[in-house]
């Protein structure tokens, strides 16, 4: 059991109150997607994509959760240090000693039935990640705005946050998972590579005249413990 000062991680549900703070990250990811060398050139591009990013952020009911096989995840942080100082914490220990901080992993009914143990301590949204109905067709799902925030990342959240989609998926039974990722996703695409995803396709768009590969990524789901019996016993 975590004590009240150790760093808990929360993989909950999306609330209304997350909008600002999903908007804020997933904007910032867009934007780092570029590098400064390319910055000026690529503007054009990125700007339209992240505003467009911003406005789908402030529709996450409309189009995550009307429906009962999509959901939208985020990854909330409980601390009792202020937030400026656990990132410099962090970044320091991630440059000097290449280190982990690790989190104690709750789910949203574990931290609801623990809240008079973590009352007092400071939350704050670091990660998200939304799943909807894949646009090709059959009872597949489609990935979309895994990100964590920068300071917060190689922590194990984004894993978290994926695992708890693969769940989902898997008890709505659901046949595979499906995702897009560019070149610029490589730690992203490593995780996808760990968790069993594999590239089903590669197409490309061009930008400015320069060829850029996009990667669908597939998961096959197993079906529910439950299912699973009564195939095995007809």
């Amino acid at each position: 059991m975590a004590s009240i000062g150790a760093p808990v991680c929360v993989v909950r549900r999306y609330k209304p109150e997350d909008t600002a703070a999903a908007q804020d990250i997933m904007t910032k990811t867009v934007m780092e997607t570029v590098s400064d060398y390319f910055w000026s050139a690529i503007f054009t591009e990125v700007l339209p994509q992240a505003l467009e990013v911003g406005q789908e952020m402030t529709n996450i009911p409309r189009l995550f959760l009307e429906h009962p096989d999509r959901c939208f995840w985020v990854a909330e942080v409980l601390e009792c240090s202020e937030a400026s100082e656990l990132d410099s914490f962090m970044n320091k220990m991630k440059k000097e000693h290449s280190r982990c901080v690790e989190y104690h992993f709750m789910s949203e009914e574990e931290s609801s039935a623990r809240e008079a143990e973590l009352r007092g301590t400071r939350r704050h949204v670091v990660g998200l990640l939304g799943l909807t109905k894949s646009m090709r067709g059959g009872m597949k799902g489609w990935l979309r705005h895994l990100a964590v925030k920068k300071a917060y990342r190689r922590r194990g959240i984004a894993q978290r946050l994926l695992d708890e989609a693969i769940h989902f998926s898997t008890e709505h039974c659901l046949d595979e998972i499906e995702l897009v990722a560019t070149e610029c996703h490589h730690k992203a695409r490593e995780l996808f590579y760990k968790k069993g995803f594999e590239v089903q396709h590669t197409y490309f768009k061009y930008y400015f005249n320069v060829q850029q590969p996009l990667y669908i990524f597939n998961l096959p789901v197993k079906p529910p413990k439950a299912e699973l019996s009564e195939i095995s016993s007809s």
